[in-house]
């Protein structure tokens, strides 16, 4: 499983809107779709997707792909990474922050 119990209830709770403002159920259907689908093009492993004409994609962030490398950092992403910093579990990519997120592994105990 990719992401707790909870915070899947958390993620898809946007869908709730529609039993509590009536929609259409195909605008329903395409919230939930989009909820699903969305974010495997940020999973993907490339940080955009470019085409013949030079035209991109953006598709992912680094700071997204350094909490899959090592889990223990960059929890948020976008717009609210302040609570990283906040909180400790910034990675920005240096190997300054890689020593201190393998130093925090280090002394993760694990029962």
């Amino acid at each position: 499983m990719s992401m707790h119990p909870i915070e899947h209830i958390l993620y898809f709770s946007g869908i709730l809107i529609h039993w509590v403002i009536p929609s259409h159920p195909l605008i329903a259907m395409f919230h939930i779709f989009h909820a699903g689908i969305a974010p495997t093009a940020g999973h993907t492993g490339y940080e955009k997707m470019i085409f013949k004409n030079g035209k991109y994609i953006q598709t992912g962030d680094y700071n997204h792909y350094l909490h899959h490398k090592y889990f223990e950092c960059n929890y948020s992403g976008g717009n609210v990474s302040f609570l990283d910093k906040l909180f400790g579990t910034f990675h920005d990519g240096s190997e300054e922050a890689t020593q201190e997120v393998m130093k925090r592994l280090k002394n993760k105990s694990y029962l």
